[in-house]
């Protein structure tokens, strides 16, 4: 997020155009989201795929059989 703020806060701050720090913060900023967004992409496509199958393939039981007890 740092990546992404710093562009714009380097622009925000100026009464100018954007320059080449800017531009250069903002190149850096694209480049590091879209490779987040490819690890992204590959973890839904395999991991969490596999993940899915298995605990929609997994019978959970949340009630578990007690003994009943009796106090007398």
């Amino acid at each position: 997020m740092s990546r992404l703020g710093t562009p714009r806060s380097y622009a925000a701050s100026s009464y100018g155009a954007p320059g080449p720090t800017e531009q250069r913060l903002f190149d850096q900023a694209k480049e590091s989201a879209a490779e987040a967004l490819e690890v992204w992409k590959v973890f839904f496509d395999n991991d969490w795929k596999a993940f899915e199958e298995k605990a929609r393939n997994t019978k959970i039981d949340i009630f578990k059989e007690i003994e009943m007890v009796d106090i007398n």
